[in-house]
Protein backbone atom coordinates (compact mmCIF):
# COMPACT_ATOMS: atom_id res chain seq x y z
CA UNK A 1 0.00 0.00 0.00
CA UNK A 2 1.20 3.48 -0.70
CA UNK A 3 1.13 6.24 1.45
CA UNK A 4 -2.00 7.68 0.11
CA UNK A 5 -4.24 4.58 0.47
CA UNK A 6 -2.99 5.03 3.94
CA UNK A 7 -3.69 8.18 4.59
CA UNK A 8 -7.41 8.03 2.87
CA UNK A 9 -8.16 5.05 5.01
CA UNK A 10 -7.26 6.82 8.08
CA UNK A 11 -9.27 9.93 6.70
CA UNK A 12 -12.49 7.66 5.98
CA UNK A 13 -12.27 5.92 9.51
CA UNK A 14 -12.27 9.24 11.77
CA UNK A 15 -14.77 10.91 9.39
CA UNK A 16 -17.20 7.51 9.57
CA UNK A 17 -18.78 8.10 13.07
CA UNK A 18 -19.46 11.94 12.13
CA UNK A 19 -21.79 11.11 9.60
CA UNK A 20 -23.59 8.00 11.17
CA UNK A 21 -24.09 10.59 14.08
CA UNK A 22 -25.93 13.23 11.66
CA UNK A 23 -28.12 10.28 10.49
CA UNK A 24 -29.15 9.81 14.36
CA UNK A 25 -29.94 13.68 14.90
CA UNK A 26 -31.95 13.49 12.03
CA UNK A 27 -33.86 11.02 12.95
CA UNK A 28 -34.33 12.42 16.12
CA UNK A 29 -35.52 15.57 14.67
CA UNK A 30 -38.10 13.35 12.70
CA UNK A 31 -39.36 11.88 15.95
CA UNK A 32 -39.55 15.05 17.52
CA UNK A 33 -41.78 16.60 14.67
CA UNK A 34 -44.00 13.15 15.29
CA UNK A 35 -44.33 14.43 18.94
CA UNK A 36 -45.42 17.92 17.86
CA UNK A 37 -47.90 16.83 15.04
CA UNK A 38 -48.56 13.26 14.34
CA UNK A 39 -49.70 13.73 11.04
CA UNK A 40 -46.66 15.64 10.12
CA UNK A 41 -44.83 12.70 9.61
CA UNK A 42 -46.43 9.89 7.75
CA UNK A 43 -45.30 6.75 5.71
CA UNK A 44 -46.11 6.23 2.05
CA UNK A 45 -48.16 3.11 2.69
CA UNK A 46 -51.41 2.90 2.64
CA UNK A 47 -53.20 3.99 6.01
CA UNK A 48 -56.97 4.70 7.53
CA UNK A 49 -58.57 7.43 6.06
CA UNK A 50 -59.27 8.41 9.30
CA UNK A 51 -55.17 8.66 9.73
CA UNK A 52 -54.25 11.43 7.49
CA UNK A 53 -53.95 15.02 7.99
CA UNK A 54 -57.01 16.97 6.74
CA UNK A 55 -59.26 14.06 7.22
CA UNK A 56 -61.39 16.13 9.74
CA UNK A 57 -62.69 18.51 7.08
CA UNK A 58 -64.09 15.21 5.33
CA UNK A 59 -61.48 15.18 1.82
CA UNK A 60 -57.68 15.29 1.69
CA UNK A 61 -56.18 18.16 -0.87
CA UNK A 62 -52.67 17.48 -2.28
CA UNK A 63 -51.12 19.60 0.59
CA UNK A 64 -52.71 17.52 2.85
CA UNK A 65 -51.13 14.18 1.86
CA UNK A 66 -47.49 15.80 0.86
CA UNK A 67 -45.83 13.78 3.68
CA UNK A 68 -46.78 10.39 1.98
CA UNK A 69 -45.00 9.82 -0.91
CA UNK A 70 -47.26 7.37 -2.73
CA UNK A 71 -50.27 9.48 -2.07
CA UNK A 72 -49.07 12.79 -3.07
CA UNK A 73 -47.45 10.99 -6.47
CA UNK A 74 -51.20 9.04 -7.23
CA UNK A 75 -53.40 12.30 -6.60
CA UNK A 76 -54.48 13.13 -9.37
CA UNK A 77 -55.44 9.53 -10.39
CA UNK A 78 -57.29 8.69 -7.39
CA UNK A 79 -59.00 12.35 -7.25
CA UNK A 80 -61.66 10.96 -9.89
CA UNK A 81 -63.90 14.15 -10.21
CA UNK A 82 -60.83 16.25 -10.21
CA UNK A 83 -62.13 18.84 -8.06
CA UNK A 84 -59.11 18.93 -5.85
CA UNK A 85 -60.49 17.14 -2.69
CA UNK A 86 -60.02 13.73 -2.06
CA UNK A 87 -63.11 12.30 -0.04
CA UNK A 88 -62.92 8.77 1.73
CA UNK A 89 -64.93 7.36 -1.17
CA UNK A 90 -62.07 8.04 -4.02
CA UNK A 91 -59.48 7.39 -0.83
CA UNK A 92 -60.53 3.92 -0.33
CA UNK A 93 -60.68 3.06 -4.20
CA UNK A 94 -57.35 4.26 -5.39
CA UNK A 95 -55.73 2.31 -2.26
CA UNK A 96 -53.18 -0.21 -3.73
CA UNK A 97 -53.67 -4.30 -3.25
CA UNK A 98 -52.22 -5.10 0.33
Amino acid sequence: MNIRSLLFASVMLAVAPLAWAHGSADDAKQKEKAKQDPYAVQGSGPHKFAELKGHEKGYLTLEDVEPNSWLAGNFARCDENKDGRLVEAEYDACQPMR
